[in-house]
């Protein structure tokens, strides 16, 4: 890996990645913030659900703790919805990442540098893991501050459960 072209796709895509990170941001305060309206029927829900044969429920991946917790609701969209804007911003970023030098007419020189086509590829994508890592980090952080939030003002100051759930 060449820590010249490492730092260099870092700073090429560091606003698609600020711009991807607000979006997948945004989303997560958008599904936490309307878990407080769910909250109340929570308990409605477990009883419904529990009507159903356990095996259906599995099948479904249901169970009491999707509906009664805000990590339970979370995961439920996380699985789809965040690992789906994930995907795009990782496969749109990755494509861009390698065509960008030859649509800037910059491929020729590249390749022209005392570099095997492996480490400019390799440089290039780890930038886009470093990209996507920075993303999921702050989005972790910022998910289990504001479910932390939501629970404490749901249930009360006294709930300490939150901050077990740090391995989520």
């Amino acid at each position: 890996m060449n820590k010249v072209l490492y730092l260099k796709e870092l700073k090429r895509n560091r606003k698609n990645s600020l711009i991807w990170g607000a979006i997948v941001l945004g989303f997560t305060f958008m599904i936490l913030s309307i878990y407080p309206s769910f909250a109340e029927m929570g308990e409605q829900m477990a009883q419904l659900m529990s009507k159903l044969p356990q095996e259906m429920a599995r099948a479904f991946g249901i169970d009491d703790a999707t509906w009664s917790s805000i990590i339970g609701f979370y995961a439920t969209y996380y699985g789809i919805y965040i690992t789906l804007l994930m995907g795009i911003f990782t496969a749109s970023t990755g494509a861009t990442i390698l065509g960008k030098e030859e649509r800037d007419g910059t491929a020729e020189f590249l390749l022209t540098r005392p570099l095997s086509r492996r480490t400019v590829v390799n440089s290039k994508y780890a930038a886009l893991f470093t990209l996507l890592l920075a993303i999921y980090v702050v989005k972790r952080y910022v998910r289990l501050g504001e479910s932390c939030f939501l629970e404490q003002r749901l249930i009360g100051p006294s709930s300490r459960r939150c901050m077990s759930t740090a391995s989520f």
